[in-house]
């Protein structure tokens, strides 16, 4: 999987869903509670899932594993962070700030 790949998938991703994963308590997910899932837990195969990947970072080589090859993972920590620290009302501007550290086109909001 390519970052441009990934990365509209994760951007897809959480357009659609228009919330973050969290628990009752805020507590940020790769999936939560009632089936959200994060940018980075979105492209974790149902396969690959299992509960110990849940608070580990992008860098924890298990969490890696579960992962598509071939994605930076900087990106990946990048939209994790997206995910986790901006108001989801606020997304759209941190996903251009990601595609321009990363040399990547926004995908258009579909109508």
């Amino acid at each position: 999987m390519t970052n441009q790949e990934a990365f509209n998938a994760m951007v897809g991703h959480l357009r659609e869903q228009g919330e973050r994963a969290t628990d009752a308590g805020g507590i940020c997910y790769y999936r939560a509670p009632g089936g959200k899932k994060c940018a980075v837990g979105a492209l974790i195969p149902d396969e690959k899932y299992h509960l110990s990947l849940e608070g580990q970072g992008v860098a924890c080589l298990e969490v890696q594993a579960a992962l598509p090859s071939g994605v930076d993972i900087r990106l990946l920590c990048a939209m994790q962070r997206t995910h986790d620290d901006i108001a989801p009302r606020n997304w759209e501007k941190g996903f251009a700030e990601v595609a321009a550290s990363y040399e990547l086109t926004v995908p258009p909001i579909e109508a």
